[in-house]
């Protein structure tokens, strides 16, 4: 077995990339889709030092129900719409609001290029 390791030198920050931890969300009350927003280069690395204050928007049945970033410093509120980065990275969790439907979550920052998901809500 071969391991290799490759470490890149990131360089400005550029565009924000949205991933889902799953593309479909049932209308039950306990049902979240967790988001992450990251903040990239423009070849996609991670800036790790990003603190940038990520805007979230949703259109379709759904809400933000909850956002964070992992710092266990930051005084920012859960119950919010927006989230500065924490080591590049901060979270938006989502919930339907209605039986069926597509939920988009927009998230943009001053000086990145935005970012857009969607998220089938029912069967």
């Amino acid at each position: 077995m071969v391991t290799t390791y490759e470490l890149r030198t990131a360089g400005p920050p550029a565009k924000i990339i949205l991933t889902p931890d799953r593309n479909s969300l049932s209308p039950t009350w306990d049902d979240v889709v967790y988001v992450t927003a990251t903040v990239v280069d423009a070849n996609g690395t991670l800036i790790a030092t990003a603190s940038d204050l990520i805007t979230f928007t949703v259109t379709g049945p759904g809400v933000i129900a909850a956002v964070d970033s992992g710092n266990n410093t930051s005084h920012e509120p859960f119950q919010a719409s927006e989230r500065r980065a924490y080591q590049g990275r901060c979270f938006a969790m989502l919930k339907a609001t209605s039986a069926k439907g597509r939920i988009t979550l927009i998230a943009s920052a001053p000086g990145l290029k935005g970012s857009s998901v969607s998220i089938v809500v029912g069967k």
